[in-house]
């Protein structure tokens, strides 16, 4: 199969796979936790770690445990805070399931010592490259991945448009496409053919690590932060690899949301062969 990767005349499809150091990803051990910080309002906590009541002294561990009906509740005298330990990560998709007051919002941000933002990540590691010769390795994902990888993509994003009512304003605005025309021939190129089974075909520079040995991953949930309710905010969270937007307001059902201070990144292409940061 690799034959055809180094096919000028081949066409390649674009979506999100990523690499990093297999060292990066751990759950949290408790050990060494941060004192807790000064608090006001209503807090609950996550730590990625096992199952707890939301407490400081018990979090909650994944992101899937948070209780919006009883945010919701207290959200009605006070603000209430959902806190994410820093330099852990979530490989889910968060869905918010509650609504602050305009008096008192819900507000998701981190907590604990350090820099390093908590993570949202919407892929998943796939294990079991071989090495098919000339740099080349291939991988047959598992079938549920293959909804990830959109056929025939390819677009030069270089249009504006209108939206019906509404503003949103960002510094800095940067968008576009990654195009793959072309046979593999540098570090970090990729492609899939379709076949009886998804195959993934990555290249890989001489002396570089076997790609068994670092975390790639592909992209698996569409929203990093889904929101269908009012006034909610997030700050300072990191949103990673999602196949559509990054933070999802639900068009009309939701508003009064800020984003503040996150971290979008690379947030693939699905359905609509588009994505966005924060999307609607």
């Amino acid at each position: 199969t690799y034959d055809d990767a180094l096919d000028p005349d081949s066409t390649w499809t674009a979506n999100v796979l990523t690499e990093t150091d297999a060292t990066v990803i751990g759950a949290y051990s408790g050990v060494g936790a941060p004192d807790q910080p000064e608090v006001e309002g209503y807090n609950v906590y996550v730590d990625g770690g096992g199952a707890g009541d939301g407490t400081y002294e018990n979090p909650y561990g994944a992101l899937s445990e948070i209780s919006w009906g009883t945010l919701s509740t207290q959200a009605q005298t006070q603000n209430v805070y959902v806190n994410l330990l820093r330099g852990q990560e979530w490989n889910e998709q968060m869905n918010v399931g509650g609504s602050g007051t305009d008096d008192h919002r819900i507000t998701i941000r981190p907590y604990g010592e350090g820099s390093v933002a908590p993570i949202v990540n919407g892929g998943e590691r796939v294990v079991g490259w071989n090495h098919e010769g000339s740099n080349i390795w291939s991988l047959d994902i598992q079938e549920e991945y293959g909804s990830t990888f959109r056929s025939n993509f390819e677009w030069d994003n270089d249009w504006d448009w209108n939206s019906a009512g509404g503003s949103l304003f960002m510094d800095g605005i940067t968008r576009g496409v990654y195009k793959h025309d072309g046979p593999l021939t540098d570090y970090g190129d990729w492609s899939y053919e379709e076949d009886d089974a998804y195959t993934i075909l990555f290249y890989r520079d001489p002396g570089e690590d076997d790609p068994n040995t670092k975390i790639m991953e592909v992209n698996q949930r569409q929203y990093g932060i889904y929101i269908n309710y009012n006034y909610i905010t997030v700050e300072g969270i990191d949103v990673k690899q999602m196949s559509e937007s990054g933070v999802r307001p639900s068009g009309a059902n939701c508003g009064w949301l800020t984003v503040q201070d996150c971290h979008i990144f690379n947030c693939g292409s699905l359905e609509n062969s588009s994505a966005n940061g924060i999307g609607s």
